[in-house]
Order: structure tokens, then C-alpha cells, then sequence
């Protein structure tokens, strides 16, 4: 109810700051995802059964929602669908609007909203403070700021940037301490999902962790074999016997496959070092 509200009040600002003051109104949109990526992943997935409805935010999310389910690999192949639906997404951005001429420039896409802009919390983000002083202006608390539209235009570049350092900074400190806490506590025993294949490779999302890894076949025990079919790859690995495994073991590894993995911290790097555990028969 709280967060509805508040999108409420971003909109409703952003429509009134865009008519008393379109030359420098201070708003934020999200651009489309870009369609060439969005068209190979929908149709990549639906070689495997996956069926997604990308004609919009809200028909994407709801086409999400039909895989959704409680059970294990159900959790798991939402993690993928979600990592690989993120990748086509452009990033928000804050921006003048003098500098938009069409209607889609303007445009919220996560939200679909036609105009937006961030005005609910000024005590830690600039964006909104820039907002509150037109508001103040334009409710006849204080005098119309005279700014330049390209004044504004650099403002808002500037918390684009720093927005995204933050953002990167924030997941480099996740990171840096999953990496400690592994090096502690590893190695630990966790079950993965593949996301991606590659001939050489495969990635992984640790599910306990949300951490992404990449596993390189020269450094898995089992002989690799790599097979594309249309635009979907598949590594077939072969374990070899063992003393304490008599049996040699088939695995394939693709999307949304369900894997054991070891992780433990880099001796020479604060990184984490992930391999590929045999599977059981």
C-alpha cells in the first residue's frame, strides 16, 4: 500500500512539474528493452517449452507468472528466467524534459507509466531534491529557478552516473563479503542452476546465494562433449569410473539444469573458486 502510494505521488508530480514547466522539468524514464535481444531470448526459450508474451511490462510479467511454483526446480528455473528477461532491459535514467521530443521518450516501461520522475525521498537521493525545488516553485513557495534546460540535462546526467557507481559499488561489496564468508566457511556443498552453455563453458546461479559462476570444462574431472541444436547448447560430460565410484556417470548440462557445485575462496584473490561435484547415480 506504501510503495503504491508513493509511485502515485512520483507520477502525479512528474505530470504536474510537466505542465507548469516543460523547458526544465526534472523527470526519469526507463527505455524499452532493446528488441533484438528480447526476440532471441523469446525464442530460444520457446525451443524448450518456455512461452513469454514480451509485448509489454505487464504481459511479460504475468507470462513470468505461469512458471512460478513452489517445488525445487521450479524455484530454480525462475531464477534463470528472471537473470535472462533482466539482460535486454536498458537502465532508468533521469533526464531534462526538454530533451525528449516523443511520447516513448518519456515513457516508464518497469512501471508504464507515460511520465515519472523520483520525488519521494530527498533526504538521500539529489534527483529529488531537484525535484522539490520545482515543486516549491511551481506551488508559489519560491521563485522559478533560472536554469538553463541544459543546466538541468547536466544535473541529471551527473546522478545517472553516480546512481550507477552506487549501484556497482553496492554489488562489489556483496561480493568482496560472500567471497570472506565462503573463505570461513568453505568449501560449501550448494545446489546451482545453469543459466548459459557455452562450448568451453557453462554459468551457474548458486540458489541459496544468487551468485553467478563460470565453470570452465578443462577443469571438470569428466570428458566434455559440446552439441548445439538450433539455439539451444548442451555439454555432455562423461565421468569416468573411479575406486570409489565404480559406475561411469552421463550428465547433461543446459538451461535450467539442477547441479551440485563446491565453492571455496581463491588462495591468491578475494574471488570465489566454483567446481563442478560429480553427480550421484
Amino acid at each position: 500500500m506504501i510503495e503504491e502510494f508513493m509511485l502515485l505521488a512520483n507520477v502525479t508530480v512528474a505530470t504536474w512539474l510537466k505542465e507548469r514547466f516543460p523547458d526544465i522539468a526534472f523527470l526519469r524514464c526507463h527505455p524499452f528493452p532493446l528488441p533484438h535481444m528480447m526476440k532471441e531470448m523469446k525464442e530460444t526459450l520457446e525451443h524448450i517449452g518456455i512461452h513469454l508474451d514480451v509485448s509489454s511490462a505487464g504481459s511479460l510479467q504475468a507470462s513470468l507468472g505461469r512458471y512460478s511454483g513452489d517445488d525445487p526446480y521450479s524455484q530454480a528455473r525462475m531464477i534463470v528466467l528472471n537473470t535472462l528477461c533482466a539482460r535486454p532491459m536498458a537502465r532508468a535514467k533521469y533526464f531534462c524534459a526538454s530533451f525528449a521530443s516523443e511520447a516513448l521518450d518519456f515513457w516508464h516501461y518497469a512501471l508504464s507509466v507515460p511520465l515519472y520522475t523520483h520525488y519521494t525521498s530527498p533526504i538521500r537521493r539529489y534527483a529529488d531534491v531537484m525535484v522539490h525545488r520545482l515543486l516549491a516553485a511551481s506551488l508559489g513557495y519560491s521563485d522559478k529557478p533560472q536554469w538553463h534546460n541544459d543546466f538541468v540535462q547536466k544535473i541529471a546526467s551527473n546522478c545517472n552516473k553516480q546512481k550507477f557507481a552506487a549501484k556497482r559499488a553496492g554489488e562489489q561489496s556483496i561480493e568482496l563479503y560472500l567471497a570472506i564468508y565462503v573463505g570461513l566457511h568453505g568449501p560449501m556443498v550448494e545446489e546451482a542452476v545453469v543459466v548459459d552453455v557455452k562450448d568451453h563453458s557453462f554459468d551457474i546461479i548458486v540458489c541459496s546465494m544468487g551468485c553467478t559462476q563460470r565453470i570452465y570444462t578443462n577443469k571438470i574431472e569428466a570428458k566434455p562433449t559440446f552439441k548445439a541444436q538450433g539455439k539451444i547448447s548442451s555439454l555432455v560430460l562423461q565421468w569416468p569410473s573411479t575406486e570409489t565410484e565404480p559406475n561411469s556417470v552421463k550428465q547433461i548440462i543446459q538451461i535450467f539444469s539442477i547441479v551440485t557445485v563446491s565453492l571455496r575462496r581463491s588462495e591468491s584473490s578475494l574471488k570465489i573458486e566454483t567446481q563442478l561435484l560429480r553427480p550421484r547415480e
